[in-house]
């Protein structure tokens, strides 16, 4: 049986859109009918963000897949600025051991898809901060979603090989 810990970062910032927001909520829906979800296979966290993140669930709370598309059905889009860098924070407070991470003895693996257009407030410190999860054996997944991307930091987002770890819808 597959165990995973499974994050995912959802973009509701202003230049993503609401029907491009809507996009990612019914991806990450889509994903999450394909897990596992339960405490001792999938476990998920999703952050929601603009111009702050919000925890939408953490990965030990909610272990079934309906609660967990429930949540991110109904969260509301913000149309503020971009803050990935914030989001990506939230993530590692997310994926902390108190909060449901497994230790990686347990055998399961780390991933999370960063949806969004790229077009952070401050490209660095999103750089960084994707860098500070990397470090900690977390692969990244990045997903462009929108007209308008900045590839530049989606590639910069993922756990290289870019050709694996990036894609858009």
């Amino acid at each position: 049986e597959l165990k995973m810990d499974l994050g995912f970062v959802l973009d509701a910032s202003g230049s993503i859109g609401a029907t491009d927001f809507q996009k990612q909520r019914i991806f990450v829906g889509q994903l999450l009918r394909q897990v596992n979800v339960g405490p001792n296979k999938t476990h998920v966290g999703i952050v929601k963000y603009s111009s702050n993140a919000q925890v939408l669930t953490y990965l030990n709370r909610d272990y079934t897949v309906d609660e967990k598309i429930r949540v991110v059905k109904t969260s509301v889009y913000n149309g503020r600025s971009t803050q990935t860098s914030a989001a990506l924070q939230a993530v590692d407070r997310v994926f902390s051991l108190s909060n449901g991470l497994r230790k990686l003895e347990e055998g399961a693996s780390r991933v999370i898809f960063v949806i969004t257009d790229a077009a952070s407030d401050n490209q660095d410190d999103t750089i960084n901060a994707a860098a500070v999860l990397k470090d900690q054996g977390i692969h990244l997944v990045s997903v462009g979603v929108g007209s308008s991307l900045n590839l530049i930091e989606l590639h910069a987002i993922c756990t290289p090989p870019m050709t694996e770890n990036y894609f858009r819808f």
